[in-house]
């Protein structure tokens, strides 16, 4: 008698991990990435989604040259649905003065887009501080032309 109980339970909390989506499972996100900066060493950048249904930014942190930098709230707070496993670091040498950039980007999701479709953004660093951030719209670029 106590087996079919077992297999019941055992199935019906199979079923629920199987409809159940990412963010029901793990409903705040925290990330980490590591890369090598070429001339800004090692870079790293600390992503933390709000809990819940609101999947927005809650922080974010860059650590370059062995210094942390909080970005500003302003910068992430409108970013609705950040799709955080496309993050990473690039670099830019400086055409201007000769100053590279590092820039952390990261995707934002647009429904019924493909990756390559939603927008791009970029948080900058320059010169040991922060700069602005840009977003990229790939639709919006095609739709100028």
């Amino acid at each position: 008698m106590t087996r079919p109980v077992f297999l019941f339970v055992s199935l019906t909390l199979l079923a629920g991990s199987v409809f159940a989506s990412e963010e029901e499972i793990l409903p705040a996100h925290k990330i980490s990435i590591v890369a090598d900066g070429r001339s800004f060493g090692e870079v790293a950048a600390t992503i933390e989604t709000k809990s819940g249904g609101d999947r927005t930014i809650k922080a974010l942190t860059l650590k370059v040259g062995g210094k942390e930098f909080a970005v500003p709230q302003e910068q992430f707070a409108d970013l609705k649905s950040p799709l955080l496993r496309t993050a990473e670091f690039r670099t830019e040498g400086g055409r201007d003065n000769g100053t590279p950039w590092l820039y952390l980007t990261l995707r934002r999701e647009r429904p019924k887009a493909t990756i390559s479709e939603s927008p791009l953004v970029y948080f900058k660093f320059r010169d040991g501080k922060l700069m602005g951030r840009s977003i990229h719209d790939p639709q919006a670029a095609a739709s100028t032309r």
